[in-house]
């Protein structure tokens, strides 16, 4: 029988003491571990560390950060402001109305109103794509391995005049990307209402279309 580890961080050294539970190191250890064994990282773990990693950057050198891509789910969202904020609201639905006393009625003296809440984002950009253009962005990157840049063989050509494309390779798991890309559009659209209903309560969600160049849509952006 396999003897069991004793050190529940297996990346852990020898006599490194014990990481304090919700700090860096402790949710590298549990991400760790968890990737190891081939698993996917739950939202309880990439949240926390991505707010660790935001709480990290050095105010001197940068003004804000940037996040590409997340959050992709409500739940990932909420528990993002969740953190940055302490934000949590009520779902009035799932708490139910207050029953008044069969002695004592409720009290008619209304509540005293909620303070405005600042969101931990500035900003929520949706760069809006038919799913017919997102294939044909997406499946048409080409690296050119001797100078490391990277062209689209439809929107960014590399020069005629250098005769690149004889060179051309795909990128890094592009075998893979056709395949997971409709499951991957699919996902999205399946939560992507409520994603858009949670942002849109937060005044943050700027839709922006996105079928011209890149350079006017980072123009576009820009304006936001």
């Amino acid at each position: 029988n396999p003897h069991p580890n004793p050190n529940p961080h297996p990346n852990q050294a020898a006599g490194e003491p014990e990481p304090e539970e919700g700090s860096a190191a402790a949710l590298g250890y549990r991400a760790a571990a968890v990737l190891q064994e081939g698993g996917t990282l739950p939202d309880e773990l990439i949240v926390p560390l991505l707010v660790e990693a935001i709480r990290g950057i050095d105010p001197v050198s940068y003004s804000g950060f940037v996040l590409d891509g997340f959050p992709r789910t409500a739940a990932q969202a909420k528990m993002l402001e969740k953190a940055l904020t302490g934000y949590a609201p009520v779902d009035e639905k799932a708490a139910g109305k207050a029953k008044g006393s069969k002695v004592a009625p409720p009290p008619e003296a209304e509540p005293p109103p909620a303070e405005e809440h600042v969101p931990g984002l500035d900003l929520v950009l949706r760069l809006d794509l038919d799913d017919e253009m997102v294939r044909r962005r997406a499946l048409g990157r080409r690296l050119d391995p001797e100078t490391g840049t990277v062209y689209h063989v439809e929107f960014e050509p590399p020069p005629e005049a250098e005769d690149v494309n004889q060179r051309l390779v795909p990128l890094l798991g592009a075998s893979n990307q056709e395949a997971q890309l409709q499951p991957a559009l699919a996902a999205y659209k399946e939560g992507e209402a409520e994603l858009a209903e949670w942002f849109t309560s937060l005044s943050l969600l700027q839709p922006l279309p996105a079928e011209a160049t890149v350079a006017e849509v980072q123009a576009a952006a820009l304006e936001q």
